[in-house]
């Protein structure tokens, strides 16, 4: 076969559950670490707030902060829609092996 011919094989191909899952698992898991990054980076900001830096660098800082907290919101958005996503996926596997099986 060429890689048209795999291709059409593999958007034809009707994925088993687990491999739903997992797929969906592991970019949920790539987010999460993204989120944990984020994260690290506002504590960071807090303790350099502590330290005393001039209200200038602080003020840059807030800034970049509020922006890594909104893109953080927007990643847990996102996680929310993939876990909904998940959930729809294991329905229609659900109801194709139902229709497959009362063929």
């Amino acid at each position: 076969m060429d890689y048209v011919d795999n291709v059409l094989v593999k958007l034809r191909r009707v994925y088993s559950e687990n491999e739903a899952i997992q797929a969906m698992g592991k970019r949920l898991s790539e987010k999460n670490v993204e989120i944990g990054k984020l994260k690290a980076e506002i504590d960071e900001l807090n303790d350099l707030k502590k330290v005393g830096l001039s209200r200038a660098k602080i003020s840059q800082l807030a800034m970049t902060a509020a922006r890594e907290v909104e893109y953080y919101r927007n990643i847990e958005a996102q996680n929310h829609k993939l876990l909904k996503e998940i959930q729809g996926l294991k329905r229609q596997i659900r109801e194709i092996r139902y229709d497959r099986a009362t063929d």
